[in-house]
């Protein structure tokens, strides 16, 4: 299970801040708690016809702020049931599908697959506006891995692919990235949750690449640039046997055009030295 903190919709009557027709709604995002993914998000816009809210919208949209705060505390406290209520309550106020995350997020964390997996396909499948979450790899690794745990093995398939699309958005140009070995599921998912390391690497959350690096070499030995990752990220955390263990792999794996890139990140971390274990 995967804990992703989203940056929070909070607006009124399904009008959150999202992309409809290639035009901003007029709804502003209020952020009711921090968000690790804001720089993924929409930016926030106020039109609403060149006017302010409605005293009546506005208090709706402070209500809705005042919900998420409280629902994400409750749920820092260890009371999921208090924060599934308010979130329940969130959505019955502000319909916009891509507020159901928060709940996609709250089932998942309880293992409640089947309720998880239908919060997720309402954001993902949402067709009513746009949001960064339709195309966040970590977002639709998990999708994929619910929707093959639940036996919907082309909808697992599709999500893993669509992260796997996204992997060159979160490092250079001249970073290595590893296509899928096979067309096989466990190839997908491996090269879905590398994307999603690489986002979470993006952002700063170690703690999080290292998981999904962990998903994605478990589920595809073969995948030399999960490897790579790895090996590069022991090495920033001076974890120096664990990462030339890892870049030793990585060289073992690559293909013979990748052979370069694993050892210029050997050299470059010091870890082609033999001093190193």
């Amino acid at each position: 299970m995967i804990k992703i903190t989203l940056l929070a919709f909070a607006a009124v009557g399904g009008l959150a801040t999202v992309y409809v027709r290639g035009q901003q709604s007029a709804h502003a995002v209020r952020t009711s708690q921090k968000s690790t993914h804001a720089a993924d998000t929409p930016p926030s816009t106020t039109n609403f016809s060149r006017r302010g809210p409605s005293p009546k919208e506005a208090a709706l949209m402070d209500r809705v702020a005042l919900l998420l705060k409280e629902a994400a505390q409750a749920t820092q406290e260890g009371n999921p049931k208090v924060a599934e209520r308010l979130y329940l309550e969130v959505c019955s106020i502000d319909k916009s599908p891509f507020q159901r995350i928060h709940l996609a997020q709250l089932y998942d964390e309880q293992g409640r697959d089947r309720e998880a997996y239908v919060n997720y396909r309402a954001v993902l499948r949402a067709t009513d506006g746009w949001s960064s979450m339709q195309e966040d790899p970590r977002v639709l690794a998990r999708y994929g891995d619910l929707s093959a745990r639940l036996g919907f093995t082309d909808e697992a398939r599709q999500a893993y692919q669509a992260a796997a699309a996204q992997a060159r958005h979160s490092v250079g140009p001249d970073e290595p990235l590893a296509e899928p070995r096979t067309s096989s599921q466990n190839s997908l998912k491996a090269a879905a949750h590398l994307a999603a390391a690489l986002r979470f690497g993006s952002h700063g959350e170690v703690d999080s690449e290292l998981r999904e690096l962990n998903v994605s070499a478990e589920a595809d030995p073969s995948n030399w640039a999960a490897r790579y990752y790895r090996a590069r990220e022991f090495a920033r955390l001076g974890r120096l046997s664990e990462a030339k263990q890892e870049a030793l792999k990585a060289k073992r794996l690559a293909p013979a055009r990748n052979q370069a890139s694993v050892q210029g990140m050997m050299r470059f971390q010091g870890l082609d030295k033999s001093s190193n274990p």
